[in-house]
């Protein structure tokens, strides 16, 4: 196959298989839209993700921490509901006045505000996942 002939047949691959899951689920009650949110460790293209995810970089030891209990990247934070993280993140998404990619600045972070604030600017993770907001500094 040349590579004209396998992007459409991927192509193809995803539609039936959209078309199958929609039928599988039955009618929509809503049309909100809410992207995949996943801890990687590089910002490096995937294909083993759902289009239009957005990606949060986490550190090597984070990644550790995650893998000792048995979750391997990409990491989605739907599989960390309530958990507390230490993150580096743009300072526009903190402070509106500040353009994006001027600086970053350290946060303590629900799993929530990663994928519901954080995400769609700079966002690196740089300890947890931690069961409370005191565990971050020790508490």
């Amino acid at each position: 196959m040349g590579d004209f002939e396998d992007y459409r047949a991927k192509q193809e691959a995803a539609r039936l298989s959209d078309d199958a899951i929609a039928k599988a689920v039955g009618k929509k009650n809503s049309k909100s839209v809410e992207r995949s949110v996943c801890l990687v460790r590089s910002f490096a293209k995937r294909d083993d993700l759902p289009l239009g995810s957005l990606l949060i970089k986490m550190t090597p030891e984070v990644a550790q921490t995650l893998a000792s209990v048995g979750l391997h990247e990409p990491v989605s934070l739907r599989n960390l509901p309530g958990k507390w993280w230490l993150a580096n993140v743009d300072i526009a998404s903190v402070n509106a006045n500040f353009e994006a990619g001027g600086s970053t600045v350290r946060v303590e972070a629900s799993t929530a505000d990663l994928a519901h604030r954080y995400s769609y600017y700079y966002c690196e993770v740089i300890g947890g996942p931690f069961n409370h907001s005191d565990e971050i500094n020790g508490g």
